[in-house]
């Protein structure tokens, strides 16, 4: 069996869309440039400021002690973001708050995300950046999903 990192950011491209309003676009990696979304998510990316790309996330894996199976750890990056165009920063920041908060409920209901085993443990980690700038205002959400798992 393959490491669980690629299909945890599999399963989150395809359950993202199903949780979140109708117009957040939800990108596997980087967000495509010019494309006027207002609300997005990145999954396994993150921009790190320089126009350059981000982090996407790491796992780490070694084998069981006893029972043969391989515990995986790893972290996911993901970046919400909600900008409006004008300066109602609260605004941006609640929408983009009720985005990582659907993430955050389906991970409480089902830690396994239908792919860990039974047994794994998942946190969710954020970093909070409001931006004001000439465009307007921006919030961004980056969500580090962490996750301990085994898998055959």
């Amino acid at each position: 069996m393959a490491a669980l990192w690629p299909q945890l950011q599999n399963a989150l491209i395809a359950l993202l869309p199903t949780l979140l309003p109708a117009g957040v676009f939800v990108y596997d990696g980087p967000p495509v440039a010019d494309d006027g979304a207002k609300a997005y998510v990145t999954v396994g990316h993150i921009d790190d400021g320089t126009g350059l790309d981000g982090s996407a996330g790491t796992y780490t894996t070694t084998p069981g002690a006893v029972d043969g199976l391989i515990d995986e750890v790893g972290a996911l990056d993901l970046e919400f973001v909600v900008w409006t165009g004008d300066v109602d920063l609260p605004t941006v920041r609640a929408q983009c708050y009720a985005l990582a908060d659907a993430l955050e409920a389906t991970v409480r209901a089902d830690q396994t995300l239908g792919v860990f085993l039974p047994g794994a443990s998942t946190q969710m980690t954020v970093n909070v950046i409001p931006q004001q700038a000439p465009t307007g205002s921006e919030q961004r959400l980056i969500v580090t999903l962490t996750y301990t798992a085994r898998r055959p």
